[in-house]
């Protein structure tokens, strides 16, 4: 064929032109398609990455918190014992001082003597009073069982 037999009345140049043209339109929509999804892989890396440190930090919180929390059991747990051993060794002193009001009366009642000329019915009145007196104060100054009041 020669140049004037041509359909395109061009050179055979124009043909090779138009294909490379038309070549070179395909790799620019491909390089576009490709950008595009490179762009919504970075996206996606940078969405990623975003959620993968705010997981970390969640961890992280979490487990202060946690270590926070269990040191603030153990400080509870210290300072329940420590309240304990002051209840029982207030019980305790509570106990002694009830036995020293005991002794007083035992001894107040000891040294009280008899009115003068008490015949012997007045004598049983105030025997019995003083056996009254003495179960009374038993009961107001009994010991008090620490062991089971504060138990372990």
């Amino acid at each position: 064929m020669t140049e004037e037999s041509r359909p395109d009345g061009g050179d055979g140049d124009g043909g090779e032109a138009a294909e490379a043209l038309s070549i070179a339109k395909e790799l620019r929509e491909l390089i576009k398609a490709i950008l595009e999804k490179l762009t919504d892989a970075v996206k996606y890396g940078k969405r990623t990455r975003l959620m993968s440190w705010g997981l970390a930090l969640s961890v992280v919180l979490d487990i202060g918190l946690t270590v926070i929390t269990g040191a603030v059991l153990i400080h509870e747990a210290h300072t329940s014992q420590a309240i304990h051993r002051s209840q029982v060794e207030a019980c305790r002193i509570g106990n002694g001082f009830r036995a020293g009001q005991l002794r007083l009366w035992d001894h107040v009642i000891a040294v009280s003597t008899a009115p003068p000329g008490e015949t012997r019915a007045e004598r049983a009145v105030r025997l019995a009073k003083l056996a009254a007196f003495r179960a009374y104060i038993g009961r107001q100054f009994h010991p008090v069982d620490c062991k089971s009041l504060y138990p372990s």
